[in-house]
């Protein structure tokens, strides 16, 4: 039996869309993300080895052992997927480097 993966983002804040009316721009797109990341589901790195197209995005080139983890790289990624790479996420495989991008933007 399969499982079915779904997630939703719920936002109050609109955004003005130019023309009078205002949308959930913001909350759609997040959701455009979380959807790609769920469709990832089952992209792994079965020998423990952080070989996965993720990290390859990220350094330019295969990546192989310990030093790579890919979660906050996986971020990057999705992000970049839909234009939002250095706007809504940075560009980093470090979960550190991310807390702090936040943090100086008061987020």
């Amino acid at each position: 039996m399969g499982f079915i993966r779904t997630a939703s983002i719920e936002s109050t804040e609109n955004v003005s869309s130019g023309n009078g009316r205002q949308t959930t721009g913001i909350s759609g797109l997040a959701q455009k993300i979380v959807n790609y990341e769920l469709s990832q589901v089952g992209v792994s790195d079965y020998q423990g080895n952080n070989n996965v197209p993720y990290n390859t995005w990220y350094y330019g080139r295969t990546v192989n052992g310990s030093g790579y983890a890919w979660c906050m790289a996986f971020q990057a990624y999705s992000a970049n997927q839909f234009g939002m790479l250095n706007t809504a996420i940075p560009k980093t495989a470090s979960c550190t480097q991310a807390v702090n991008w936040y943090k100086n933007r008061g987020q």
